[in-house]
């Protein structure tokens, strides 16, 4: 057993190090790698769920599916709250106040959703 992070320390490339067989069980957040697990990520879109709850239980009604995505064995999988966006010096009460921001997304997949907003968007 090695202490976390001794392997690789960069959430994003936990599973790339399972690939590579540096490590034979990895904790990955299909969240982070979004390019990798399209499937998987579509539970993190607005009002896909209700709660962390709903969209667990839609990914265990789906493991056969997602599946396909991992060239690895899920030993679990689950889903957290729906996302909400987080801002640190400027409020958004209203869409006018994305105009000009920049936001950062989870995966490419998200792009489109932020500028459809019409903020516009880093990985």
């Amino acid at each position: 057993m090695l202490p976390g992070g001794a392997l690789n320390a960069v959430p994003p490339k936990q599973y790339a190090i399972l690939l590579d067989g540096v490590s034979h069980i990895v904790f990955a957040l299909p969240g982070y790698t979004g390019d990798v697990f399209p499937k998987t990520q579509v539970v993190g879109m607005p009002d896909v769920c209700a709660s962390a709850t709903a969209c667990t239980e839609a990914l265990l009604n789906a493991l056969a599916e997602l599946e396909s995505e991992y060239n690895a064995k899920i030993l679990a999988i689950w889903a957290n709250a729906p996302p909400v966006l987080l801002t640190r010096d400027k409020p958004v009460r209203s869409m006018e106040d994305l105009a000009c921001m920049t936001l950062c997304v989870t995966s490419k997949g998200d792009i489109p959703f932020a500028e459809a907003l019409g903020a516009s968007a880093v990985v």
